[in-house]
């Protein structure tokens, strides 16, 4: 999950089955602060026990990666890391898979639409932190500046999703913009991301499917169970 809001949480109980990562300072601004509502954050929606772990970016098996300060290798392959992003909400994430020919960065809701990446637009409105969200968005910045043929989502945007789907089924080279989004095969341990589901259905399939076999073997990195706490909430 990049972050607990209720626009991003409203889905939980459709997964039963998943395990939902989240970062601990997220974690603790959604279930301990004292206004949640006023924060964005709607408890009845994690309320109840389910299976999560969250990520600590202040310890020291946490590094950087290309522009982004702190990031986590998921799966201890460099197929899914977690990048430390808040601002937006205490504790957001930005999600960086690796693909064939390039990354592919949710971003959560550290833009809404593109012109706040492009900075041809103000950025969010009502930020939890003004500074750090500045922050985090130059380092999207920088990392599109880096790797210019990486796919970089905004959260909010219809007219960008809308424009991948036109691109895919109407022109000649939908299809290899397809290949090149999807998706060579992830070595790493099986993860729902439901925010994927929204955003990009097929990176989530894949993932799953790709993976799998692994997730039932225990194949995490050696320092997975470390750096994630394991507790359920109720």
């Amino acid at each position: 999950m990049t972050h607990l809001h209720i626009d991003h949480t409203s889905a939980i109980s459709e997964f039963p089955n998943s395990t939902f990562v989240v970062s601990e300072t997220e974690w603790q601004a959604a279930t301990h602060g004292s206004s949640p509502m006023l924060e964005g954050y709607r408890r009845s929606h994690f309320d109840y026990a389910f299976d999560y772990r969250t990520v600590d970016f202040h310890r020291g098996d946490v590094d950087s990666y290309a522009s982004f300060g702190r990031t986590f290798d998921l799966f201890g392959d460099g197929s899914l890391r977690l990048a430390y992003t808040p601002g937006h909400s205490a504790g957001h994430m930005s999600v960086i898979c690796r693909l064939e020919k390039r990354d592919f960065v949710i971003g959560g809701d550290c833009f809404y639409v593109m012109g706040q990446l492009d900075g041809s637009e103000p950025a969010p409105p009502r930020p939890q932190d003004s500074h750090n969200l500045r922050r985090s968005l130059q380092e999207l910045r920088l990392f599109r500046s880096q790797f210019p043929d990486a796919v970089i989502t905004p959260s909010h945007d219809p007219d960008f999703y809308a424009a991948i789907a036109a691109l895919r089924v109407a022109t000649p080279q939908g299809p290899a913009l397809g290949r090149s989004l999807g998706l060579a095969p992830l070595h790493a341990a099986s993860v729902q991301l439901c925010e994927c589901v929204l955003l990009a259905p097929r990176i989530c399939r894949h993932i799953s499917q790709q993976t799998g076999d692994l997730r039932r073997k225990g194949a995490f990195s050696s320092g997975f169970l470390d750096c994630l706490g394991t507790r359920g909430y109720s």
